[in-house]
């Protein structure tokens, strides 16, 4: 079954290219374009998250940034590429076109990261990676829609198979990044980055014959449907505004993970494996490989679990699974404060990170999966695009105020952070649950 927001994606696709009716080789029962843009965006990942993993550790131990401004540097370069990837979206549909868009913004990763060997060029060079990924990414995502006619319902398991493309580039990225950092240095971490960039302009180039063939933007003539049509009553405007002001609260603290948890995983974290006679110190960036290792792991079972069949209306089903994914990532700062309280003085063990990382995992997809068909729901006539770009929205503020909240780190222990960020976490569960009350089956 095609959703309301997926057919609304696929009609906007259909007025600016000429999608085939049918295109001839097929891999896995799935046009071999799929094949490419996985490809490409897994090379894509694979560089900002090699480079994100250890952009904290160069701030601290090259530049010598205090801890609490290298996570700030990391909240907003990461907050400035969802901001961009709205701009950049809008380019691509009206000026640019999405071929350009994937191109020029492939570039501009690769210059970007080549760039951060410099050290002086370090500002610059994270401003030109987030210009690069704003245009690079909702270009390359809608390629993947129209690959499809309108109605075709393997759309949704090519999204499903892009972002296991996505979560591959995450895990393989900052392992290889951490390893050449940790043992080679910065510098050829960073243009290992930028060499993946210029592979993914390879694959790309490599797939033309094989991608919609585009024309040039018109005006738009048809209309983007929502199978909302309510008017925008003050119950529904706090509905909105609920839903946002949680899942931003959720993201602050979630994004801890890049920050103020990778120089945890640095300073305070026992990360040496040690096998009978043999000894191994994990590189830090390796533990930000756990979540997109745990995202394919459990992604099946959610959806699975999810297929299942419910009379319940689909805003509250919803609403509940965002509190339940804001309730999950509270249980992760849970444990991490309990393996804080019980190791004492002594550093952690990292099997108290890698239990952590479970319910966060599960409060992630949870979240976001949801946020994206709750806010798709709420959207009126022809304004689809604006109300997802609302759920971006969400996450860059959560990418600030993470920064803003990682100066918490310097002043504070780490028991005591991690206490905050839990009851962070359930304040997002308790203002997502009032929401509740202004759909239109709760009570006010």
């Amino acid at each position: 079954m095609t959703t309301g927001g997926e057919q609304s994606v696929a009609v906007r696709g259909a007025a600016m290219c000429d999608v085939p009716p049918a295109l001839p080789r097929t891999l896995f029962g799935h046009p071999l374009g799929l094949s490419f843009l996985f490809l490409t965006g897994m090379w894509e990942v694979a560089a900002l998250a090699g480079m994100r993993a250890i952009l904290v550790f160069y701030l601290i131990n090259q530049l010598h940034f205090s801890s609490a401004r290298a996570v700030e540097i990391y909240g907003a370069s990461t907050a400035g590429s969802f901001l961009m990837s709205m701009i950049g979206g809008l380019l691509a549909d009206r000026l640019f076109g999405f071929r350009r868009a994937v191109l020029g913004g492939a570039l501009l990763l690769a210059f970007g990261h080549f760039a951060l060997s410099v050290p002086v060029l370090l500002t610059p060079s994270l401003v030109v990676i987030a210009v690069g990924s704003g245009l690079f990414r909702p270009a390359l995502i809608g390629q993947v829609w129209l690959l499809y006619l309108p109605g075709d319902t393997r759309s949704n398991r090519a999204l499903l198979v892009y972002k296991v493309g996505c979560q591959i580039g995450g895990i393989f990225g900052p392992i290889v990044a951490g390893a050449l950092y940790e043992f080679c240095g910065w510098i050829w971490a960073v243009i290992f980055c930028g060499a993946g960039m210029l592979a993914a302009v390879i694959i790309y180039l490599s797939a033309r014959r094989f991608l919609p063939v585009e024309r040039r933007p018109e005006p738009p003539a048809v209309s983007i449907e929502s199978k909302t049509e309510t008017p925008f009553t003050a119950r529904k405007l706090a509905l909105i505004g609920l839903i946002f002001l949680g899942a931003s609260l959720h993201w602050t603290v979630a994004n801890q993970q890049g920050g103020t948890m990778a120089v945890w995983t640095f300073e305070n974290l026992n990360r040496t494996l040690q096998i009978g006679q043999l000894s191994f110190k994990v590189p830090a960036a390796w533990f930000q490989t756990f979540n997109p290792i745990m995202i394919l792991a459990f992604a099946p079972f959610v959806s699975r679990l999810w297929s299942r069949g419910n009379s319940t209306p689909a805003i509250t089903v919803e609403i509940r699974r965002m509190v339940l994914g804001s309730l999950m990532l509270a249980a992760s700062f849970a444990i991490l404060w309990t393996g804080c309280v019980a190791s004492g003085q002594t550093p952690v063990n990292w099997l108290w990170f890698f239990a952590s990382t479970a319910p966060l995992t599960l409060g992630e997809i949870y979240i976001d999966s949801m946020g994206q068909a709750f806010f798709c729901r709420q959207a009126p006539a022809g304004y689809l695009s604006t109300f997802l770009s609302l759920w971006l929205v969400t996450s860059t503020v959560g990418y600030l105020a993470a920064g803003w909240l990682g100066e918490l780190w310097v002043r504070i222990s780490p028991a005591h952070f991690f206490a905050v960020s839990m009851m962070l976490a359930l304040g997002s569960a308790l203002v997502i649950a009032a929401a509740r009350y202004f759909t239109p089956h709760g009570t006010p």
